[in-house]
């Protein structure tokens, strides 16, 4: 065995720091993931072009992860909750949390917030 370590001490090594490079920088990239969480009703006009705006934006943004939450829909309150969110009373509504679940953005949906959206998630 001391023999065999001796002839690959090299290609171990970099076996070995590849390992290390691998495990400590691919959660870094995983931290870059946001959920954006929209409350909306499928009456409601804004909320209808708000959900074309970000269906858009997701697709343009893969680490964009968008949680639809019709405020009519008896689920809402439940997955809201597992969120740790309240279910706002204006719609459209967004909610923008990085991977830690820490809000960054909530507000109304608007064009204004459209932008901040997309400013956050392009970083």
């Amino acid at each position: 065995m001391n023999n065999y370590f001796k002839k690959y001490k090299k290609v171990c090594l970099i076996a070995l720091l590849a390992i290390l490079f691998i495990t400590y920088t691919l959660p870094a990239f995983a931290l870059n993931k946001y959920k954006v969480v929209f409350f909306y009703a499928n009456w409601n006009a804004d909320s209808r072009q708000a959900k074309h705006d970000l269906s858009y934006l997701t697709n343009q943004h893969t680490n964009i992860d968008l949680i639809n939450l019709n405020i009519d829909q008896n689920t809402t309150l439940d997955t809201a909750r597992k969120l740790g969110l309240r279910v706002p009373n204006k719609i459209p509504y967004i909610i923008i949390m990085n991977s830690n679940d820490k809000i960054l953005y909530k507000k109304k949906y608007s064009e204004s917030a459209y932008k901040k959206i997309n400013n956050i998630v392009s970083k």
